[in-house]
């Protein structure tokens, strides 16, 4: 876009009204000892802000333009024409005017970038519009007996008005001219912005993009994730771990100084963007959210938990028949854990129970969260009643009551001062043909509970324990013995508890220290099975 050449450094000694009579000095209301510090992204931000706002969102790659060289930066907007008294008051901007002629938003975050610029980092700024061109600058001003400077632009009028308008930056270092150039330029949202790949939905309030393979630039706002951003009023305000761009152009905060959001709020926004979105977008999220399927909040007003993001794509993926089939095509094999009653031992025993059976099964199951209910997913409760997973108790033969008798005479005269408890509990049977576990223990908490003879202290009673019908019926009483012995030993603990494996190394050490008892176990097994 052609303009008459801007003050430059060479003509910057010339500034002075006595040399230069067609100039004006322009005092603002704005001292230079103005209590607001932004950094250099925030500054070269608010400087592109008034361009982005200047012209159709979709229009911005065309009619607006960056040239940086050496120590200089150049925005243009073709097309863009306002007064420079609207650079003037504070509080004031072109997106008040009611002169539709004046196209540009300049105003109030002009002069505090103006100030910044000048103040903190030694740039020099021009801007030109129409027939005039300013210089920022200062202004003595006396306040009370005070020495002060104010900001203050010398303006001067040109013949032949231009039809856009300009904005020139001096003194950029390399760095600053780089921070620009990306991070600046690319934290607004437009449709040509690098960052952005393949366009997946939009409507006028949002769109969804797949990320570009470029990387986020230096000082990118949010960048500690290396993947997803989010578009808040057509600005960056936060990255996210998920491969896409999400806007939300009608979404708008009142912060001047647009910080990044936290991860919280981020998440939060992302819920928010949900809810708009259709059911193949949702299903392209969902997909890339995999990690968060079976994420529940810990309170329940929690912020910032990907719990509300999950259920709501899953219902809008539920709601068009076809998108929901495709889904289940591609993930057929998704149990749904809910939440647990509380106080209920019952359901926290078949959860227990539940799993071990998935975990045995050859199916590759994968648990997700109770939002998924509206894709009809089974619970995992449900899916192992189903597939007989569960220990189905059975009644025992008599051999099966001869060998537990064998078993629990074999506890009590070898291991006895082991489990140190009134009684040994009682000895159910079950088939655990497809179930996940070989027996099965039900305990309850208990407080100083005595101590084993190696010194370890109960703490829970037993109630019953449930040993396999195949492990009973087997030749040998080795997997019964082993089974027994593991579900006694949660008197000590649970699975995977120090005290639980503390305990179970104390009875397969007095086991190896007993192999005539053992051998008499075996002989005994042998005749139970002989006197059907």
């Amino acid at each position: 876009m052609a303009h008459e050449t801007p003050f430059d450094s060479t003509e910057s000694t010339a500034l002075s009204p006595d040399r230069r009579p067609d100039e004006q000095l322009v005092p603002l209301n704005l001292v230079t000892t103005y209590p607001v510090q932004w950094t250099q992204f925030q500054v070269l931000r608010d400087f592109v802000q008034n361009f982005f706002d200047s012209v159709p969102n979709e229009s911005f790659a065309k009619r607006v333009s960056l040239r940086c060289s050496g120590s200089v930066a150049e925005l243009t907007a073709e097309d863009v024409v306002f007064s420079h008294e609207w650079l003037v008051p504070m509080g004031a901007s072109t997106k008040t005017g009611a002169d539709d002629q004046f196209a540009g938003y300049f105003g109030e975050g002009f002069k505090v970038a103006a100030l910044c610029a000048t103040r903190d980092y030694g740039w020099r700024v021009f801007a030109g519009s129409r027939d005039w061109q300013l210089r920022v600058t200062t202004s003595p001003m006396r306040i009370d007996g005070a020495d002060l400077e104010t900001l203050a632009y010398r303006v001067r009028s040109h013949n032949g008005a231009s039809s856009g308008s300009w904005l020139r930056i001096e003194g950029l270092s390399p760095e600053d001219a780089e921070l620009l150039e990306t991070a600046v330029l690319w934290s607004f949202y437009y449709p040509e912005n690098p960052l952005l790949g393949e366009l997946v939905w939009a409507d006028a309030r949002t769109a969804l993009w797949k990320r570009s393979l470029r990387s986020l630039p230096r000082d990118y706002p949010g960048s500690h994730f290396e993947h997803g951003i989010l578009f808040i009023g057509r600005q960056a305000r936060g990255t996210h771990e998920l491969p896409f761009a999400l806007a939300a152009h009608d979404r708008h905060d009142r912060d001047r100084e647009r910080t990044s959001y936290y991860d919280f709020q981020v998440i939060d926004a992302i819920a928010d963007i949900a809810k708009r979105l259709p059911a193949s977008a949702s299903a392209a999220l969902l997909e890339a959210a995999s990690r968060h399927w079976c994420d529940y909040r810990e309170r329940q007003f929690e912020p910032g938990t990907w719990e509300p993001v999950v259920c709501r794509l899953a219902a809008n993926i539920a709601g068009d028949p076809a998108v929901a089939r495709q889904w289940r095509e591609r993930h057929p094999h998704l149990l749904v854990v809910e939440p647990l009653p509380r106080g209920s031992k019952r359901a926290r025993n078949e959860r227990a129970e539940a799993r071990a059976w998935a975990r045995a099964s050859v199916e590759d199951w994968r648990f997700v969260q109770k939002g998924f209910r509206a894709l009809e997913y089974p619970s995992l409760e449900e899916a192992c009643r189903a597939h007989g997973g569960f220990l189905r108790p059975v009644a025992p033969q008599p051999e099966d009551l001869r060998r537990i008798a064998l078993l629990r005479r074999f506890v009590l005269g070898h291991l006895g001062d082991l489990f140190p408890l009134a009684e040994l509990p009682s000895i159910e049977v079950v088939d655990a043909t497809r179930a996940g576990w070989g027996g099965r223990a039900e305990v309850f908490p208990r407080r100083r509970g005595p101590l084993s003879a190696s010194g370890r202290r109960v703490r829970y009673d037993l109630g019953s324990v449930a040993v396999a019908s195949s492990a009973l019926r087997s030749p040998s009483p080795e997997r019964a013995l082993a089974t027994l012995l593991h579900e006694l030993c949660h008197a000590f603990g649970t699975d995977g508890s120090a005290s639980f494996g503390a305990a179970l190394t104390d009875v397969l050490e007095r086991l190896a220290s007993k192999p005539e008892a053992l051998a008499k176990l075996a002989a005994g097994w042998s005749r139970a099975e002989d006197e059907r």
